[in-house]
């Protein structure tokens, strides 16, 4: 009887531990999908402001190098977020029709200002991060029947 209730006793044990195991998996992944949330909102949230200023497409389209970086104030950290770095670089890739688009500007043919927002984001605590690669078309006179 008593080899019967150690027996028990062992595999209660071991069921315990599998338990606890499985239990610190989940908060893991929990704490992940958390991180990768926050910086997915933070990537979408610097790319939609560099796209909002149009400075920093005339920053890229008279840039030499065809791209710029945009800076970013960032708020400061509290609370039960972790910290977050992002940053946006705006690139010029050209111009060329603009799709579905028809009308003139101001009795000229429009052309369309293409530009690309890369944006990362991530928590250096923890290596997490997510990049966001927008395309933008901004609509302008056409430079070419000036």
């Amino acid at each position: 009887m008593l080899a019967i209730s150690l027996i028990i006793l062992f595999l209660l044990s071991i069921l315990g531990l599998a338990v606890m195991k499985t239990s610190s998996l989940e908060e893991k992944m929990a704490a992940n999908a958390l991180h990768e949330d926050i910086t997915f909102q933070v990537t979408e949230t610097v790319s939609a402001d560099a796209m909002s200023n149009p400075q920093n497409m005339a920053s890229a389209f008279a840039s030499t190098t065809d791209s710029v970086d945009v800076d970013f104030s960032k708020p400061e950290s509290g609370g039960h977020f972790p910290t977050t770095e992002a940053s946006t670089t705006v690139s010029y890739t050209g111009e060329g029709l603009i799709k579905g688009f028809s009308l003139e500007i101001d009795n000229q043919p429009a052309t369309g200002l293409k530009f690309i927002f890369d944006s990362v984001a991530r928590i250096p605590d923890t290596n997490t991060s997510t990049r966001i690669m927008q395309g933008y078309v901004r609509m302008a006179p056409n430079a070419a029947d000036e």
